[in-house]
């Protein structure tokens, strides 16, 4: 097979307008990590950007949505009723209902393996037929099946075939990841194959700065980085609302 060259003027440009999904938090089309440790509401900030994509109200009370989205959630931990909970407490925090979140679709499962052809299949022709512009699977770990994650060479092959719909799709791609144990941060925290770092365009790292406050480090390859996000679960009404806090509020 011949290969393709190109001079860097005639690779295509992203449109500024379509570098994100939700203004300087998300990147479109990309491929990305949330990671953290244990117990730092990881799966909140799931639930935050998904129904703020799918309601096209603001992320975390701070960030544009730049316009809604159909968005695929795999739950591969939490039961179908804590899912449900979750997400109508994030509704009703905006006044809102879960009949208002029909653009999120919910594939609660504890039998995706993503070493099996016919599960890429199957999650490629879902993507494409209901025209998903996010996916989350939360988390990886849970869907390797025989694949061990510290292996390389293994791994790769799952993250390619991510990659393929990633890319024949325009989708973005978020997988809900461990750290590793120790004092590193960012992407060298990330647990497994250091080639799950190479792999990603960028990576929302959480952390607990205080009992109440998450902190969400931000790192982009194709974008200059961002602020951290703070947030804090709030009562709004008969839901909750995660809101954006100050650096000042967050850290005292």
């Amino acid at each position: 097979m011949a290969l393709k060259i190109f001079s860097p003027n005639e690779l295509q440009a992203r449109q500024e307008s379509n570098r994100f999904l939700i203004d300087r938090f998300l990147p479109s089309s990309s491929v990305g990590v949330i990671s953290g440790p244990p117990k730092v509401r990881k799966s909140w900030v799931c639930s935050e950007i998904l129904v703020s994509l799918a309601t096209g109200s603001k992320c975390f009370q701070t960030h544009d949505v730049m316009e809604k989205q159909s968005v695929l959630y795999l739950p591969l931990e939490d039961s179908a009723e804590i899912v449900r909970s979750r997400m109508e407490l994030m509704a009703q925090g905006r006044g809102l209902s879960l009949r208002d979140l029909d653009e999120i679709h919910i594939c609660p499962t504890y039998d995706f393996r993503l070493d099996d052809r016919s599960t890429i299949s199957d999650l490629k022709k879902t993507v494409l037929d209901r025209q998903i512009q996010l996916i989350i699977i939360d988390p990886l770990v849970r869907c390797l099946g025989d694949v061990s994650e510290n292996h390389s060479g293994q791994i790769n092959t799952i993250l390619s075939s991510l990659r393929s719909i990633q890319i024949e799709s325009g989708a973005t791609i978020l997988l809900v990841h461990h750290n590793k144990k120790g004092g590193k941060t960012g992407g060298e925290s990330l647990r497994g194959s250091s080639n799950l770092f190479s792999w990603i365009d960028f990576g929302l790292y959480c952390s607990k700065p205080a009992e109440t406050v998450t902190q969400i480090d931000l790192q982009f390859k194709g974008f200059p980085e961002a602020c951290p996000v703070f947030f804090e679960l709030r009562n709004s009404g008969a839901g909750i609302l995660p809101t954006s806090l100050g650096v000042e509020k967050a850290v005292t």
